[in-house]
C-alpha cells in the first residue's frame, strides 16, 4: 500500500508527525459532518477532500462511500496513464532547477 503522509512528508520537507495529524483531524471532522448528517435526518453527505469529493450514504444499516476526483486530480490522472508519466516529475524537477538557478544567482 503507498503511504500518501509519508511521501507528502519527503516532497515538501514537513514532518510526516505533521501530515498524520492532519489525517486524524479530517477523521474528526468528517465524523462531525456524519453527526449533523444525523442529527439533520440526512441520510448523505458530501465533503470536499480538496482532491476531490467524498460521498458518504446511510442505507438502513448499510454504509456507502464513492469518492469522485475533482477536475485537476481526474486530469492529471488521465494525463499519467496518455503519457506514462505522472507530474511528480514535472514539479520535482522544476524545484531542483530552481534551487540550483538560485544557488548559482547567490554564487554571482
Amino acid at each position: 500500500m503507498r503511504d500518501l503522509n509519508k511521501d507528502l512528508s519527503i516532497i515538501t520537507g514537513t514532518s510526516a508527525d505533521t501530515f498524520s495529524k492532519l489525517s486524524a483531524n479530517s477523521g474528526y471532522l468528517i465524523c462531525n459532518y456524519l453527526e449533523d448528517m444525523i442529527l439533520n435526518n440526512e441520510d448523505s453527505c458530501s465533503i470536499d477532500l480538496g482532491i476531490g469529493v467524498l460521498n458518504i450514504k446511510l442505507n438502513g444499516d448499510e454504509l456507502r462511500y464513492s469518492f469522485i476526483p475533482s477536475t485537476e486530480l481526474e486530469g492529471a490522472i488521465i494525463n499519467t496513464l496518455e503519457n506514462n508519466q505522472a507530474p511528480l516529475i514535472s514539479v520535482v524537477t522544476g524545484k531542483l532547477v530552481g534551487q540550483l538557478n538560485k544557488l548559482y544567482d547567490n554564487l554571482l
